[in-house]
């Protein structure tokens, strides 16, 4: 797969629920953050 987006770009649209809601998740319950 070929992403013609900056990086940071794609990276906000992976872990902020907002964006990825429209496309792979059907709800999220927060940012993705880093685990313990």
């Amino acid at each position: 797969m070929l992403i013609r987006k900056p990086v940071e770009e794609v990276f906000e649209a992976i872990v902020n629920p907002d964006i990825t809601t429209k496309f792979w998740f059907s709800k999220g319950s927060g940012r993705l953050e880093t685990g313990d």
